[in-house]
């Protein structure tokens, strides 16, 4: 996601220290690892996979809380267990570091801290039985300034499946409470605490031993049991667990419905009913009282109605929904023994609000050997995702799907694990048109090589996107990979100085500041301006002290046709008395034409 609004709540809620020039800190937050286990038989390792997608070298560190909240010591890479790993990242280059532990199967969650920006980063939970995955699993990203005041998704429960849910605190003591419905029935209400770093994980039976079926789950962040005030926020993830196969899926969970049509860039189904078939099944979420009506259409990978069956009835390529207030719909598409593929538009009034989740599953026979599962897509002119492939061990599968009534050329280019370009490929989608291939169908030079680094891609027009994967050691080997909008290389603001100040007419500062951009984006022949995000903090007036933020376009054509270069700006405030000698802070960020931020700097002097 495009992370500007985050980027200004952070602007506005972080306490500077003195120095000099210095870098906002940058959380990451992954709401459950599982590590441990016997490294022979069953257990567990968790990979956290790294691309630093910024124009600057980056320094951080991951620490693994436990659900006390107390700093977990595990072991990085296969070296002696520790509270904390550090780890550098030059501009382009991608990690990864693997989190194992000797002892008992334990459950977890991570936070990684980066400056001056944080890399894009993925985490797979692997279950192994020796050197053999069985299942794995990945856990979509929450950023600091993000967290969930609450989130609501759908539960399944019966003689073989069964829902968890993991939730993380990243800030003070706090409690969150589990509310279960049956649309507007209120089933029951659980009180979660939770320590300062504190984790927990549940099963829906074990909070709500009786409950049998299909369900909304909502979660609020509350600071009393009572839950009469709002709490700090948390992060948190579900995780469907089929029991007939002893796999399992996370479910991503999201804050608020999105209102209006929604996108799920892929749907398969169909194939051998006595070998290797497939499913898609819709979770549709309605969180209002009033009952909501759309029409889904299904359309093929040339942009044509394609038929499914929907819930065992007639194949059909389009087909009216009803969810009821405060329900779940279960939607299974299915189809015969050629297998098919595409995407699904849900029509729905401009208004509406509904959370869509998608369940992939691949059958033998009747029996399902794996799921993954993800949110409803809105269109994106960019993505990026993690690559790491292995001959007959790892693949990834890329779907992107175009909801424009017009074609749509993506461009997408792989770059290798140092950062430098591997290959470029320019893919065309027909209006409504699809396209699902592996990555070493996209790029023949892919066939039969090792290969690490980062996909990213771009457009002009939206498009949707998910990526899957395969672990192709295991029948049950397939994962979800999140995939923001974010490219390669978003700029980085390096350094600043204050050229003079004046503290009359509200405030003057004006300012130099050192901008690297490995991309063409922040400044392009056509538009030489470049956004500057800028704001000032009285540190001695307290929490009540920011001044802005405020947008100011300054001249970069000294920027033109280089990857670095020096802007130079003036922030004008609304401060109406300053004295001699005040202290304050200058906050700075840029953004590019695309609308991607950098990082934060800060820089403290006096009026």
């Amino acid at each position: 996601m495009k992370r500007t609004a985050l980027l200004l709540f952070v602007l506005f809620c972080a306490a500077p220290a003195f120095a000099q020039v210095a870098f906002m800190g940058q959380n990451t937050w992954f709401p459950n690892v599982d590590v441990g286990g016997d490294p022979n038989g069953l257990h567990y390792v968790t990979l956290v996979q790294a691309s630093n997608n910024t124009s600057s070298f980056i320094t951080g560190t991951i620490q693994v809380f436990s659900a006390s909240g107390a700093a977990l010591p595990v072991s990085y890479d296969g070296g002696a267990n520790a509270t904390a790993d550090s780890f550098e990242l030059d501009s382009g280059v991608t990690k990864q570091i693997q989190i194992g532990l000797s002892g008992a199967i334990t459950q977890a969650w991570v936070q990684i801290t980066s400056s001056p920006n944080f890399a894009e980063t993925t985490v797979i939970v692997q279950y192994l039985a020796g050197s053999s995955v069985l299942t794995e699993i990945g856990i979509n990203p929450f950023f600091q300034g993000a967290e969930l005041p609450s989130a609501l998704f759908p539960v399944e429960t019966s003689a073989n499946l069964n829902t968890g849910i993991a939730i993380a605190n990243p800030n003070s003591a706090s409690v969150v409470q589990a509310q279960l419905f049956s649309g507007s029935t209120l089933l029951g209400t659980m009180t979660i605490p939770l320590a300062q770093n504190g984790y927990t994980a549940k099963l829906i039976t074990d909070l709500f031993p009786t409950f049998s079926g299909i369900g909304q789950l909502q979660l609020l962040s509350c600071t009393t049991t009572a839950c009469t005030a709002a709490g700090p926020g948390f992060v948190a993830t579900a995780l469907r667990l089929n029991l007939a196969n002893n796999s399992f899926t996370a479910l991503p969970v999201e804050q608020s419905a999105t209102a209006g049509s929604q996108i799920v860039p892929h749907i398969a189904f169909g194939g051998d009913p006595n070998g290797i078939n497939l499913q898609t099944v819709l979770y549709l979420t309605n969180p209002s009282l009033s009952g909501v009506t759309g029409q889904a259409s299904l359309f093929d990978n040339n942009g044509n109605p394609i038929a499914a069956s929907a819930n065992g009835g007639a194949p059909q390529s389009s087909f009216a929904f009803t969810v009821l207030g405060g329900g779940v719909m279960k939607i299974t598409l299915s189809g015969g023994s050629t297998l098919q593929q595409g995407w699904v538009f849900l029509t729905l009034p401009s208004q509406t609000t509904l959370i869509v989740n998608a369940l992939f599953q691949t059958y033998n026979g009747p029996t399902v050997i794996s799921e993954a599962s993800v949110l409803a897509t809105p269109p994106q002119t960019e993505g990026l995702v993690y690559v790491n492939l292995a001959p007959n061990l790892t693949d990834i599968g890329l779907a992107l799907a175009n909801p424009q009534t017009t074609s749509n050329t993506i461009t997408l280019t792989l770059y290798n694990s140092a950062g430098f370009v591997f290959a470029t490929q320019s893919i065309t989608l027909a209006p409504f048109g699809h396209l699902a291939q592996y990555l070493d169908q996209i790029f023949s030079q892919l066939a039969g090589a090792n290969f690490t680094g980062t996909l990213s891609m771009q457009s002009a027009l939206g498009f949707s996107t998910v990526a899957l994967r395969q672990n192709l050691t295991s029948q049950a080997g397939f994962a979800a990979l999140p995939v923001p909008a974010d490219i390669m290389f978003i700029p980085s603001v390096t350094n600043a100085s204050i050229v003079s100040t004046n503290r009359t007419s509200g405030g003057q500062v004006n300012f130099t500041i050192s901008v690297t951009d490995f991309s063409p984006n922040l400044v392009t022949p056509t538009s030489t301006a470049v956004t500057v995000f800028v704001a000032v903090n009285y540190t001695n007036l307290g929490n009540n002290g920011f001044d802005g933020y405020y947008q100011v376009l300054v001249d970069g054509t000294s920027l033109l046709n280089t990857p670095s270069g020096t802007l130079t700006g003036t922030f004008v405030g609304q401060n109406p008395s300053i004295s001699s000698g005040t202290p304050a802070v200058l906050y700075v960020a840029v953004e590019d034409s695309l609308g991607n931020p950098s990082n934060i700097l800060t820089l403290p002097f006096k009026f």
